[in-house]
């Protein structure tokens, strides 16, 4: 099921497309995300090993303890959870695809949290699908400004859902389409 940040997301990502394969950044109205917009991010795909973040709502930095624009999103993923998200990122800008990455964040202090990262593809100013907007929540718990930053993450399993297809919101639970890969638990990996 996507979270609510998910849903927004993929409501402003579907009418910003109108009649072409992927919506171009320009089109999607930060307004029509209302409050979900501080789970928002967007990721700029420079080459194979460079996923810059371009911008990240400050709860997001928060979470990890930084400001996160500047920074490679895979830097955030380490050994085979990077080599996964490293691969699966050509494969949702090709197909265009949404991905749901289910993963686990440790904080310095305090329980593991778990946290729904969801992705959408965007074309850049010429067309071109190089571009990904998402949202991540860490579910229901609120982190609290003593709450200390991530420090290891790993990724749990990857859903990939066709955008255009209706009730991809609620795929995990019906069966609708879209594919599901679970990973065996793993040691969580450190963030950096």
């Amino acid at each position: 099921m996507l979270n609510w940040e998910a849903r927004q997301l993929l409501a402003a990502w579907r009418a910003a497309k109108g009649d072409r394969e992927v919506p171009q950044r320009a089109g999607i109205d930060p307004v029509s995300l209302g409050a979900a917009l501080p789970a928002v991010f967007l990721l700029d795909s420079l080459s194979a090993d460079q996923l810059r973040i371009r911008l990240a709502g400050s709860p997001l930095c928060a979470l990890y303890g930084r400001e996160l624009r500047g920074s490679n999103f895979l830097e955030f993923w380490r050994g085979d959870c990077r080599r996964t998200v490293r691969a699966l990122i050509p494969n949702l800008l090709a197909m265009p695809a949404a991905g749901i990455l289910d993963t686990r964040v440790e904080l310095l202090s305090g329980p593991a949290i778990d946290m729904s990262v969801f992705l959408l593809p965007l074309a850049d100013d010429q067309g071109e699908p190089t571009l990904l907007i998402g949202t991540a929540n860490p579910g229901p718990r609120i982190l609290s400004s003593g709450d200390a930053p991530v420090v290891r993450q790993m990724l749990r399993g990857i859903r990939l859902l066709d955008p255009d297809q209706p009730g991809p919101a609620a795929a995990e639970d019906t069966g609708a389409p879209g594919i599901l890969l679970r990973f065996p638990h793993r040691r969580p990996t450190l963030v950096g």
